[in-house]
């Protein structure tokens, strides 16, 4: 899945064909910077739709109303799923669901730091940090699998890393050799609407006692 905003709609529209041209399963997109009418907001993703027929994700933010995206769901064939980070998802899904009939499928965000009660609550999906995706998919199976408790450990893990050290930081990726040593992330632009910050431990360990933690508590569930 491939994210295609932009503040211009034409490269929205490029950036969905090219998304189409590496093989994308699908294309997301926040919505413009600074718009909080609905009705501009609507008119925005029946356009991006109209850039692809490959299925569209919105991701919602800020003051992105239930009806809106109930709106969107009813107008825009391609458009069934949503990553809902508006508000207070774990309280909104059950509104979009019971207005959908349970045919938007909602994803979670935001670090994806209430996993279990997003399953819980009915999310299709989550868009976990990508440091520890393996270990978020493995969690995710085993609850799945109806092996809950199984599934509820495995998530612990992830917040007990939590707890020595950001689990978003770049710093794990180069620890398990996915990029060199002093890659640096590029400066994202702010996301519309978002106020969250992520819990952070006091202080952010060096790459030698990253390592050290990732081989001692989670090298048997590193999959990659």
């Amino acid at each position: 899945m491939i994210g295609v905003q932009s503040p211009e709609m034409a490269a929205v529209k490029k950036y969905a064909k090219h998304a189409e041209k590496l093989g994308a399963d699908a294309i997301i997109s926040l919505p413009p910077a600074g718009v909080t009418d609905e009705k501009a907001l609507l008119s925005y993703y029946r356009d991006v739709a109209t850039a692809s027929a490959l299925p569209l994700f919105a991701q919602s933010t800020g003051s992105m109303s239930v009806d809106l995206l109930v709106e969107m769901f009813k107008t825009i064939p391609t458009l069934r799923q949503v990553k809902d980070e508006a508000g207070d998802p774990l309280k909104r899904i059950t509104e979009i669901r019971d207005k959908t009939d349970s045919q938007l499928r909602v994803f979670s965000g935001f670090g994806v730091a209430t996993m279990i009660t997003e399953m819980e609550l009915g999310f299709s999906g989550h868009c976990p940090y990508t440091n520890l995706a393996d270990v978020y998919a493995s969690a995710y199976d085993l609850w799945h699998k109806g092996r809950k408790r199984e599934g509820f450990d495995m998530f612990g893990r992830i917040q007990a890393l939590a707890s020595m050290m950001p689990v978003g930081t770049i710093d794990i990726m180069i620890a398990r050799g996915v990029f060199k040593p002093g890659t640096k992330l590029r400066t994202a632009p702010p996301v519309p609407g978002s106020n969250t910050t992520a819990r952070r431990p006091a202080r952010t360990p060096s790459s030698e006692e990253i390592r050290q933690a990732l081989k001692t508590y989670l090298e048997p569930y590193l999959k990659a």
